[in-house]
């Protein structure tokens, strides 16, 4: 999880959409 730590700053908003479009990354942030 620490390359999505890093890139969690610059793709912020990048990762909400991304989140809509693939829920299994919202799973992944949960964990």
């Amino acid at each position: 999880m620490s390359h999505l730590d890093r890139d969690a700053p610059q793709k912020e908003p990048s990762a909400t959409v991304q989140q809509q479009n693939r829920p299994d990354i919202a799973l992944s942030l949960s964990l």
